[in-house]
């Protein structure tokens, strides 16, 4: 068995994630990820939800009850999470490997972590004068480049697409995910990264790399003081402004992190008021950039004059 720390929680394994966190071995875990006769069921093993989702090819298929989840991926398998607890799995034969560890990762995990209230944000966690910063925003908004860039000047690493909120000590606190990045092409080959050297990651949307992250990840929590919503608009150039009242909370219950999920697993009173807690202690921001062009250089000048980064990063 492997053990882990991913999200703030304790995973013990028995598939080896090569993306995560590894820990020595604990006396107790706080979730157990374990196979179902992931190597031998066959077509008559199956149940039949189990075998109409595999028919939906290239598919993913929820449902949730009772605090059970299933999640069925057509060539993958099937996964399902139990209280917040327990993962198992089996898997299809051929299914990629690459692609079972980043499900693994950014769908069941996110899943558990709702069946234990712990609610997340859509975006990159970041680590800056000790403090978090995300960058959101929908898919193909900026995040990745900004994020990038951010990195480049020094800033520190906490998440790339799902950034765990830790409320239960009275802080807003932002655990760490796992030393991995997802990179589209366009913005690794901008940065210099040679593609030869990583991974693709499958993907619905754009073709991803993984890139691993040798500095600057922490393993402990931090703090989350900024969120950062990045909005591409017909502009000529950046624009941000300060989000203040009541459209903080609309911000952050729109940028939680896959919300379809909400739909089987239910958005609660818990969950709501999670939501109010971060827009309460949280500063919001909402950066206009224009729809084409590069202008990550004056992104992070527009951070800069809000405060948001230090003045000797904008130079860096």
């Amino acid at each position: 068995m492997y053990s882990y720390k991913i999200y703030g929680l304790l995973v013990s394994s028995d598939l080896e994630i090569h993306e995560a966190y590894q820990i020595d071995e604990q006396k107790t875990y706080d979730v157990t990820i374990r196979s179902d006769l992931a190597e031998n069921k066959g077509d008559e093993d199956l149940t039949d939800y189990e075998r109409e989702t595999l028919k939906k090819v290239g598919g993913y298929r929820r449902y949730s009850k009772d605090k059970v989840a299933g999640l069925g991926i057509a060539d993958v398998g099937f996964f399902t999470m139990k209280g917040g607890k327990e993962i198992t799995y089996w898997l299809k034969d051929g299914a990629n490997a690459e692609h079972v560890r980043q499900i693994m990762l950014c769908h069941c995990l996110n899943i558990i972590m709702m069946q234990r209230s712990i609610v997340s944000i859509h975006g990159s966690g970041l680590i800056n004068d000790g403090k978090g910063l995300i960058i959101s925003g929908n898919s193909g908004a900026g995040k990745s480049t900004l994020s990038t860039a951010l990195l480049a000047k020094g800033l520190g690493y906490m998440a790339d697409d799902v950034n765990a909120i830790d409320l239960s000590g009275g802080s807003v606190m932002m655990q760490p995910a796992f030393p991995q990045r997802k990179l589209c092409v366009d913005t690794a080959v901008h940065f210099g990264f040679d593609l030869n050297n990583y991974s693709i990651i499958p993907s619905p949307e754009k073709e991803k790399y993984g890139v691993r992250v040798t500095e600057n990840f922490s393993t402990d929590a931090v703090a989350l003081k900024t969120i950062v919503i990045i909005e591409p608009k017909e502009i000529e150039e950046v624009r941000i402004r300060q989000i203040l009242g009541s459209e903080k909370l609309k911000c952050v219950v729109n940028n939680v992190f896959a919300k379809e999920d909400y739909d089987k697993v239910g958005f609660g009173p818990i969950e709501f008021g999670q939501c109010l807690k971060i827009a309460e202690a949280v500063d919001i921001y909402i950066m206009n950039r224009p729809l084409v062009g590069k202008t990550v250089d004056k992104q992070i000048e527009k951070l800069s004059d809000c405060d948001i980064i230090g003045k000797q990063l904008e130079l860096h």
